[in-house]
This record gives C-alpha cells, structure tokens and sequence, in this order.
C-alpha cells in the first residue's frame, strides 16, 4: 500500500525519488533510484527525525523541513507516525506536488497507524578494522666515512726519543690530524647509534 503510493508520488514531474521513515527510526518503504540504499534513506530519516524533533522541543510546531543542495532539494514533511521525504528538483511546482502529496500524505498516514506495516530489511554495515600503525623510525642522515689513503708497508724505521710524531701533511706517514678527525667521527657515530638504540 505504501509502495503503491510513493509510486504515485514519484509520477509528479521533477520528483526524482521518495521514502518513508517512522517515529522509530525505522525505514518503512522507499522507491528510489538504485545509488540510494536503505542504510542511507534510514539514516536520512533518523537525521530529519532528530530536526523535528529539535525544532519541536523549542515550542514550535513544524511540518515541514526543505533542505536545498547544489542539484537537488530533499523536502521532509511530518504526518502522525512518521515522515515523507521526497528527494526531487529544486525548481519543481510546489503548488503541484502539494497538490498530489497531500492525497497520498492520508494513504501512508493510515497505513503507518493500522499497525501492519513491516520496516524494511536493513543490513548492519560492520566497520572494517583498521590497519596496525606501523611507527617508523625517524631516518638519521649519515655522513660518508673520511676515505683512508692505502699507504704501502714502510720499511721498520726506529725512531729516536726526541723525535716526535711529524704534523705536517706533506709527511710520508698518516698524520695526527687525521687521527683526530677519525676519533672525532666515531665519538659522534657511537653517540647516534646510543640515541637509536
């Protein structure tokens, strides 16, 4: 019965679409185009509901809620038991589809009051579990080691005691300040290492 009359509704140029929720949240039928499905058109309805429901809890009575989008308006009107929601153009003749709606507004009325009227079937959607968050340790940017000159095996040379380990860059030797810039670069090193382990 209330099929039949939203089918009738939706005969109204400009109607896209409409649906019908009761006072208990419940989606009672709908005749909608397929992108639409009952867990949306129920949630609609629970959201109009909650509007009336606001709005009447400030003293005012309303009947109706015309929401207007970019395309499309959604007009939600209050019958005894429930709601009509009709999905349809923005500039569509309301002194028209008033003039129908309030004929079949009676018909689903008395149909939601009798007390034979079944909600519609809806699948409870579980939410997916999220993905574990994998925490990423923060990239520490390297510098390249010094390169280390391959000398050739020295001949034993003794040394005398006065004679001191020679500084100068020029010196077939390694010098002493490349021992010092290599300490200082694995002192650095081991405290990284230290600050990510």
């Amino acid at each position: 019965m209330i099929e039949k009359a939203l089918a009738d509704l939706n005969k109204v140029a400009k109607v896209f679409g409409s649906f019908v929720n009761n006072d208990n949240d419940e989606l009672i039928a709908y005749n909608m185009p397929d992108s639409f499905t009952p867990n949306m058109l129920k949630e609609a309805g629970r959201i109009s509901l909650q509007g009336f429901q606001g709005i009447e809890s400030t003293g005012y009575q309303v009947s109706r809620i015309d929401l207007e989008f970019e395309e499309y308006r959604l007009i939600n009107t209050r019958i005894k038991g429930g709601i009509i929601s009709v999905l349809c153009s923005k500039n569509i003749s309301l002194p028209l589809l008033n003039l129908t709606f309030n004929v079949i507004s009676r018909k689903i009325e008395d149909a939601l009051n009798s007390g034979n009227v079944q909600p519609v079937s809806v699948k409870t959607e579980t939410p997916k579990p999220a993905a574990p968050k994998v925490e990423e340790k923060p990239k520490v940017e390297e510098k390249p080691a010094p390169k280390v000159q391959e000398t050739k095996p020295q001949e034993k040379v003794t040394e005398k005691p006065e004679e001191k380990v020679q500084e100068k860059s020029n010196s077939k030797y390694v010098s002493k300040v490349f021992f010092d810039m290599l300490e200082e670069e694995f002192t650095k090193k081991s405290v990284l290492w230290q600050n990510l382990s």
